[in-house]
């Protein structure tokens, strides 16, 4: 199950408390779900705060967060609640109710009605059999919960590799951008992961990739490193023209397809060839000045990532 709650306030999912009208407590819920969390006990209360919960604004046209309620008080004529994003997931698109309708049973009046539901589905694994998310993304954000609720069978080590404030970044030869980036990570208050400074553990490359890879964010970091051309018989007449190593363009694909593109920022030094295949991507310059900072910056934060950038740096 789930809690759908939809608010009429663009403004109302901003992480202050947010207080529910009890009148429209159980809208649009089935009758045999409304039975069972009819009485605002605290066996309902705690069952409440353990279901994910999808948090929207009428007329879906603004994003939508998934996340977690933290704290329920009953009033006598609403319901305070107090919650939390997944800082995992990032926000749904704009519309991504519409999309849902169906699956969900969420049609347009309800779209369009500030109330709170409970719905019989499992939102995490549809909304990634929809593509919303990817299954990568799910689990990580399941196995924080687990750890965060106490339920975790998991090795410490292992989840504190899926954690949010860290940073992977994909770098080719250059290890003096490689540094600069790192160093900027760390004044936000991040964790770079650069893969050679991690422990082996007797795995292969490919395997390293895939364990320090569950992060919040990623930055790929396309240097001129190598030079490449079009083959041409005619040697005399092919055109080089500097570009990242191919670890570095094989990385970026796969860190899209498992952090999703919103998590991934390139990072782009000079005048350096770029994948055709990925051109939909956004390229953020890497100039001398240092702007491209704000431009990474405000990357992480539309991913959803918290900073909390040193004083002073």
């Amino acid at each position: 199950m789930f809690n759908l709650m939809i608010s009429y306030n663009p403004d109302s999912w901003n992480l202050d408390p947010y207080q529910c009208d009890k009148k429209r407590y159980l809208e649009h819920t089935e009758s045999y779900i409304r039975d069972q969390f009819a009485e605002l006990n605290i066996e309902t209360l705690n069952k409440l705060k353990s279901f994910p919960t999808l948090f929207a604004i009428e007329g879906d046209k603004h994003d939508s967060r998934v996340g977690y309620i933290t704290n329920l008080k009953v009033r006598s004529d609403h319901i305070l609640i107090e919650y939390k994003f997944d800082t995992i997931l990032p926000p749904l698109p704009a519309g991504s109710l519409e999309k849902l309708e169906k699956v969900f049973d969420i049609p347009l009046f309800e779209r369009n009605r500030t109330h709170w539901s409970i719905k019989d589905d499992n939102l995490l694994k549809t909304l990634s059999e929809k593509g919303f998310y990817s299954k990568d993304q799910v689990e990580a954000a399941k196995t924080i919960r687990e750890r965060e609720t106490g339920r975790s069978n998991l090795p410490a080590n292992i989840i504190d590799s899926l954690n949010n404030n860290h940073v992977f970044i994909v770098h080719g030869r250059d290890d003096d951008t490689k540094y600069q980036v790192a160093s900027y990570i760390t004044e936000l208050g991040l964790i770079p992961i650069i893969l050679h400074e991690q422990a082996n553990l007797g795995k292969t490359i490919i395997e390293k990739i895939e364990t320090y890879t569950n992060v919040g964010f990623a930055v790929v970091l396309y240097t001129p490193c190598d030079v490449g051309s079009i083959y041409n018989y005619d040697q005399s007449k092919m055109s080089y023209r500097y570009r990242a190593r191919q670890n570095v363009v094989l990385e970026h694909g796969y860190l899209m397809a498992k952090l999703g593109r919103q998590r991934v920022t390139a990072l782009v030094k000079g005048d350096i060839e770029t994948p055709n295949d990925i051109s939909g991507v956004v390229y953020v310059g890497f100039d001398q000045y240092g702007y491209w900072k704000n431009d990474l910056k405000r990357e992480i934060l539309a991913a959803g990532i918290t900073i909390q950038q040193i004083q002073g740096l």
